[in-house]
Formats: C-alpha cells, sequence, structure tokens
C-alpha cells in the first residue's frame, strides 16, 4: 500500500513520481528490488513498502524521494557524496542510519529524525559540525563517531538513552570520559 503522504503529496500519481525520478534511482530500485525494466508500475508498491534501503557508494545526490518512505527503519548513506539530509526528517519510522565516510555532514539536519536510535558518523572525509544539536535525538541509544575530530563528550551528556557511545581515533580528555562514564555507568563506552 502507499504510504498516505505520497497518495496526498502534489505529484498526484505513483506514476508521475516514478516517472520524475532521476535515472540512479530507477536502477537502484529495479536492480535491488528484481522490478521488472519493461514494466516497472506492476510492482512499485514494494518502493514504498520498504523498511531497509541502502545506498552506500551510490550515485544518488537528492534524497527528497525517500520523504514518502514512511516505512523506512533502516538507511545506509555511506559513502556518498550527499549533504541534505533535510528529506530525513518526514521518516518518522527511521531507525538506524548509517552516514560513514561523509562530506560535508551538518549534524543539526539529523537532530530532527524522531525516533533515531543508531547513528553512525564514523569516519568522516571532513570533520561534522554543529554536533551540539544531537541532544535533541533524545531516542538516541547508539553513536558510533570513530574519527570524528572530536576533542570534547560534552554534546552527548544530555541523551541519557545511550547505550553505546564509539569514539574511537578521538581525542577526548580523560576527564571527560571519566565523568561520563560515571554519570551513565550502564553505557558501554568505547574510545
Amino acid at each position: 500500500m502507499v504510504n498516505r503522504q505520497f497518495q496526498k503529496s502534489h505529484w498526484g500519481t505513483v506514476k508521475d513520481w516514478w516517472m520524475g525520478l532521476g535515472n540512479p534511482w530507477k536502477t537502484l530500485f529495479l536492480e535491488n528490488l528484481e522490478m521488472e525494466y519493461d514494466d516497472p508500475m506492476a510492482n512499485i508498491h514494494r518502493v514504498f513498502s520498504l523498511e531497509e534501503l541502502d545506498l552506500s557508494r551510490s550515485e544518488i545526490r537528492d534524497l527528497s524521494p525517500l520523504k514518502y518512505f514512511g516505512n523506512l527503519r533502516y538507511l545506509d548513506l555511506s559513502m556518498t557524496d550527499i549533504d541534505d539530509l533535510t528529506p530525513l526528517e518526514d521518516l518518522v519510522n527511521l531507525q538506524e542510519l548509517h552516514f560513514t565516510g561523509s562530506k560535508n555532514l551538518d549534524v543539526s539536519q539529523l537532530s530532527r529524525i524522531p525516533n533515531l536510535e543508531v547513528l553512525d558518523l564514523s569516519y568522516p572525509e571532513t570533520p561534522p559540525v554543529n554536533f551540539d544539536e544531537l541532544y535533541k535525538l533524545d531516542q538516541l541509544k547508539a553513536f558510533y563517531g570513530n574519527g570524528c575530530s572530536l576533542n570534547s563528550i560534552a554534546e552527548f551528556v544530555a541523551l541519557d538513552q545511550l547505550e553505546v557511545l564509539c569514539l574511537y581515533f578521538n581525542i577526548i580528555p580523560a576527564k571527560e570520559l571519566r565523568a561520563f562514564k560515571e554519570l551513565y555507568p550502564d553505557c558501554k563506552v568505547m574510545c
């Protein structure tokens, strides 16, 4: 069944949506969902019911088609050149996001994903900015930020649901680490 939000969209029909997609998106769906090239509309409902999507290493640059994927729970955007993550705000069921090897990531764009539980931003090509917005991810249970050029974990103190904090290859002061571990003794801290 097609997402209700999509049905109300300005595009009007699923066919119009499909026709408006760029070739990287169409290729991804056709190949990964085993859709028929001569009649992709026959199985288009499978696209909108996806719960997991791996776009890692793809040529996708624009995430706006994802805003209609209300069932999506897992998304991997690793090793892509995507820099606008605002379409992910509409993915209210998204629980796990992998964005390793990213470029020019503004963490504040992620802070509006309401149910995010696992976030992996490890080994970015350029250090992410605006980590101070992380406190808004109040459902976050696991954060992986290996090699993110972090020199403080102050931004993580407000995340009282954290069970895993993995920060290898960052320079975090020992005093901050001790204080965090005392505050959250059940959180597994790795660095």
